[in-house]
Formats: C-alpha cells, sequence, structure tokens
C-alpha cells in the first residue's frame, strides 16, 4: 500500500463523515427553514388580515353612509299673501330710475373725509327721502352720528319674545373708483344700458339698500301692516371700519335692549357654475365670517452707509421673515364649522358618486383634501384656514443709507374658532419675533421694544374684529330663509314654487360686514346677496364695470318683500 493510500483513505473516510455530518444538519436546517417559512406565512397573514380587513370595513362604512345621504334642503316657503300682489305695487321703471339716481351720488368713504365728502351722504339722505315719502311718513327715521340712519317700522303687536323684531342691514359707502378710463360705462353715471344698470356700489351695495326700501314701500302701499317690527340700519363707513357707522347705530339699539329673531346683511350671492359638478344655481347663505386683523412685523439693526454693507440690513431681516411666513401654512380643517355644514348639505344633491363619497364622509378625507396646494381652489382654501398675505412694505431712507428699521403690515383673516391673540403668537413663533404693545398704525415706530431684532403688534388703525359665532343652519330662521329663497328664486324665473331647480347651501364670508357690530342682538346672523352671479362677476366688486341686471334687482325686491311676509308667519317661540 502506497503511501498515496495512506493519505487517501482518510481523505475519504473523512468525507463519509462530513456527508452523513451535512445530510443530518441539511436536515435540521430544512425543519427549521419550514418552521420559519410557518412563522413568516403566519405573519404575513395576520398583517395581510391587518390591512384588508380594516380597509374592507371602511370601504364598506363609505359604501353604506354614501347610501344613506339625504337631502338637507327645506321645501319653498310661498308667503301667505301672493307675492305678485304686494309687487304689483312696484312701478319697475320708476325703481329703476330710483337705482340709478342713487349710484349718481358718489358715496365714497375715507377714514379722514373732507367736509364736502361728508356732504354726499346728506345728498344721498335727501334723495331717499324725496324718492320714499310714504317710507319717510310712516317709518320712524333716526339720524345716527350724522351721515347714518335707522329706520323703524312699527310692528302690530308688542315686542316680546315670541315675537322678536327684525333688521335688515345695508351700508351707504362705497368704494373708491381707481382708474375711470377702464370702466365701460361712467362708474357714477348710474346708466342704464342693456338690461343691466352700471355703476359703483351696484352690487356692493346699494343695491341692496334700494331694494330694502323698495320692498317697505310696495307693502305700505299694499296697506300692510307687519306684526313684527323691522328695523333698517345703513352705515356710512362699512367699506373702511364701521366704527363710526354700525358700531354707533348698535349702541343704540343696544341700550334700548334689543333682540333680534334674525339679521339679514350683505354677504354670498346665489352663484351658476361655482362649484365644480353642480350645475343648478346654489344660494350662498353666510352663517359666519371670519375675523380680521392687521399686524406689523418690524425690523431693526444699526444702519449705516451703503458704501460698507455688511453688517445687518432690516430690509434683509424682515424680507426673510416674511419669507419664513409665506411657506408657513395654518392648520387646516374641513370637518368642523361653517365648511363643515357646506360639504354636508351639498354632498346628497352632488350627482357624482366619488363627489358625494368625499363629501359625505369628510372627516376621513380631511388629511388627504388638507395636502392639496391652496392654488388648486384658492376659494376652497380660505375657507378651510386662516390666512394671511403681505400687504404694505416700508423701509429705507435714502439710496446710500442702511436703513435702521423695516416693517410690513400683514393682513389676516382668522377662520372661526380662533383669536387674534392666538393667530399673533402662531406667526410670532414661526418668524422668531417678539410680541410687543399694540401700534397706533403700521408706521408708528413707538413700539415698546427698541433691543428685539423682530417684532410682531397689532396696528390699531386696522379694522380688526374677531371671528363671528357660528349661526345654526338648522334654526327656524334659518329655514324660514332657505324656504323664502326657493320661492322666491321659482317665482322671479316663472317656474313651479315647489322647484328644486336651486340648492340653498350654509357657507362661510371670507369679508368683514358691519354685522359684526350686532354679534351680540342675535343668534341667527346671516349675510346673504339674493344676486345670482356667474364666474368672472364676483370681481366687478371692488373691481371695474360694477354692475346689476334689472332683473337681479327686480328679484332682490321680491325677495324682501317675501321675507317680511314669511318672517310675519313664523312661529310665536323664538329660538
Amino acid at each position: 500500500m502506497s503511501i498515496r493510500h495512506y493519505v487517501t483513505l482518510p481523505l475519504w473516510m473523512s468525507h463519509g463523515l462530513k456527508s452523513e455530518t451535512f445530510t443530518r444538519v441539511h436536515r435540521q436546517r430544512n425543519t427549521a427553514d419550514v418552521m420559519a417559512s410557518s412563522r413568516i406565512s403566519c405573519c404575513s397573514t395576520r398583517i395581510l388580515s391587518f390591512i384588508i380587513v380594516p380597509f374592507f370595513s371602511i370601504v364598506g362604512y363609505l359604501i353604506y353612509s354614501t347610501s344613506t345621504l339625504s337631502t338637507r334642503q327645506s321645501p319653498s316657503l310661498a308667503p301667505p299673501i301672493a307675492l305678485d300682489s304686494v309687487v304689483s305695487n312696484v312701478n319697475h321703471t320708476a325703481a329703476h330710475a330710483r337705482f340709478a339716481s342713487a349710484i349718481r351720488i358718489p358715496t365714497v368713504s375715507k377714514l379722514n373725509a373732507t367736509e364736502e365728502e361728508r356732504r354726499t351722504f346728506l345728498r344721498f339722505r335727501s334723495m331717499l327721502q324725496e324718492e320714499f315719502p310714504l317710507v319717510l311718513e310712516k317709518l320712524e327715521w333716526d339720524i345716527v352720528n350724522e351721515l347714518s340712519l335707522l329706520l323703524k317700522w312699527q310692528g302690530s303687536e308688542p315686542v316680546d319674545d315670541s315675537n322678536l323684531p327684525i333688521l335688515f342691514l345695508a351700508h351707504q359707502d362705497v368704494v373708491p373708483v381707481g382708474d375711470p378710463e377702464r370702466w365701460d360705462f361712467p362708474p357714477f353715471g348710474g346708466e342704464i344700458n342693456n338690461g343691466y344698470i352700471h355703476g359703483r356700489g351696484t352690487l356692493d351695495m346699494k343695491g341692496m339698500l334700494m331694494a330694502q326700501l323698495e320692498s317697505v314701500d310696495a307693502l305700505l302701499k299694499a296697506r300692510y301692516q307687519p306684526r313684527r317690527t323691522i328695523y333698517l340700519a345703513f352705515g356710512h363707513d362699512e367699506e373702511v371700519s364701521g366704527k363710526e357707522g354700525a358700531a354707533r347705530i348698535a349702541e343704540i339699539l343696544e341700550k334700548r335692549g334689543l333682540r333680534f329673531e334674525f339679521i339679514i346683511d350683505e354677504g354670498l350671492p346665489i352663484s351658476h357654475g361655482m362649484f365644480p359638478g353642480i350645475n343648478v344655481p346654489i344660494a350662498w347663505i353666510g352663517i359666519a365670517e371670519k375675523g380680521v386683523a392687521d399686524f406689523t412685523i418690524r425690523t431693526r439693526s444699526v444702519g449705516g452707509h451703503a458704501s460698507m454693507p455688511f453688517g445687518q440690513n432690516a430690509i434683509h431681516t424682515l424680507s426673510d421673515a416674511i419669507a419664513r411666513l409665506a411657506k408657513t401654512r395654518a392648520i387646516t380643517t374641513f370637518s368642523e364649522g361653517p365648511v363643515a355644514h357646506l360639504l354636508s348639505t351639498i354632498a346628497p344633491e352632488h350627482p357624482s358618486m366619488l363627489m358625494r363619497t368625499i363629501l359625505g364622509n369628510i372627516r376621513i378625507f380631511e388629511y388627504i383634501l388638507g395636502l392639496l396646494p391652496p392654488a388648486v381652489a384658492p376659494g376652497f382654501a380660505a375657507m378651510t384656514r386662516t390666512t394671511w398675505a403681505t400687504t404694505t412694505f416700508n423701509g429705507g431712507v435714502a439710496a446710500n443709507v442702511l436703513p435702521r428699521d423695516a416693517s410690513a403690515n400683514i393682513n389676516v383673516r382668522i377662520r372661526p374658532g380662533e383669536s387674534i391673540r392666538g393667530v399673533q403668537e402662531f406667526i410670532a413663533k414661526a418668524i422668531g419675533a417678539q410680541i410687543v404693545n399694540e401700534t397706533a398704525n403700521a408706521d408708528d415706530p413707538r413700539d415698546g421694544s427698541d433691543d428685539a431684532p423682530v417684532t410682531i403688534s397689532l396696528s390699531l388703525g386696522g379694522r380688526n374684529t374677531e371671528p363671528s359665532s357660528i349661526s345654526s343652519p338648522r334654526s327656524r330662521a334659518y329655514k324660514l330663509l332657505e324656504g323664502t329663497i326657493r320661492h322666491v328664486f321659482a317665482f322671479n324665473h316663472g317656474t313651479n314654487s315647489s322647484s328644486t331647480d336651486i340648492l340653498v347651501a350654509p357657507s362661510l364670508l371670507m369679508g368683514a360686514t358691519d354685522s359684526t357690530a350686532y354679534k351680540s342682538m342675535s343668534a341667527n346672523i346671516f349675510r346673504f346677496q339674493p344676486v345670482v352671479m356667474y364666474p368672472g362677476d364676483p370681481d366687478r366688486i371692488h373691481g371695474v364695470n360694477e354692475r346689476i341686471s334689472l332683473k337681479d334687482y327686480d328679484g332682490m325686491i321680491n325677495f324682501f318683500v317675501a321675507l317680511i311676509l314669511n318672517a310675519d308667519q313664523m312661529g310665536r317661540q323664538s329660538q
């Protein structure tokens, strides 16, 4: 036996031993793999069950909740007296001429109006008294703070908890025109052309004011005596602050201890083609309005000569702060407040199954919708959150001097449920600013903190109001308004009074109105303008070529006539 054999034998024997060992280990590994695979399979089944079961549960819930959505629309509410028997007392040609006369008086409001500008409002008042002699004779006229008006139409029954009065609001003033050359018709010409009255104030808001007076005049001519007392309040400075008009009127009413069944002010219109997928007009009733505040953000630095621009620069610091604020978003909410009421009202009426599912189950889809960029739907995005915008920017005194301070005005619109102070604290944290004392205006450097590089303060010169409370869309006052809108819309368009060719939905008003001055006097404050608007029409308000159709103006008169008649029939028990 050679050495090779000696060597080979142990190798062969060794190989056999390794084979046996490998087989045994392999079997053990197979068993372990099977057990591991079983565990993985079991785990996968559990994971899938954690995913699939909730998924199908949610899908099942969505299908069920969507299929059970029911309409929230109230039926049409016809007045106890046939509407046409009252409005037949309106000479429409004469009414249009009176409205045109109102437009021709340029009641532009300014914070520091001259004596001549104030006299314009006196001319307007004289015109009203001359054009409505019966209203002047039968109603009490109170002149408030020289230029504002408070009218009272005494009801036949005493005021008590079961027969509260109602209040209609409007304002006499309008915003400036801007460049009159851009208008197709003279902005204060009151021209009637091609079925429209043209001019500043036709939509905002001499139309409402004149329609209210025309409706009272028509009822007086029909020898109608309301059961409820009716007030009409016409402020003169709504466009600049409301502090000298509506606020003063409200003080008088409050001293008299008055409360109102409901209050109607300017607000949202009847829109056509403005809600995706809805092909019928929607009458939007503002059940709340956003708060408004102006904040001043101010920055400071040591200044210096522009030839050595290596230190701090107040403008740079302010720009950085504004840039940070622009990237900061407030909390978005769809599932509470006016927006939730809006979506739950529209959901059952939407023709799309997908949209009914999303709108009717907004709590489930709220987070996803909140991720959408505001630019996708700017108007709707503004309804769901507090917003802010930089509106003025001041800094620097000379071309070769580094500025020592710079300031910017931030206009904030605050959603219901938040507060001015809370928003100020939120912004201060977002931009790293110190909150300081309130200032008289955005340009007042005396804010009490010379040391802080970035400060934020509330500008007392602005129109600072907290968000309003939310009026219930389930109250009988809301249902009365909704039913009246439905009836009058059908009447104006010559259709059956039970027509469902219009939807009525609660909403949130983004702008500020005089109604905030009366917030303590009624739980039912509604902001609504009975005018049909199409895409592009809202831009005419405060813009160029403001106008209203004669048909819409006549419809506004019909609306207030019907509302007065229906309000008299409301049950005695107040809500």
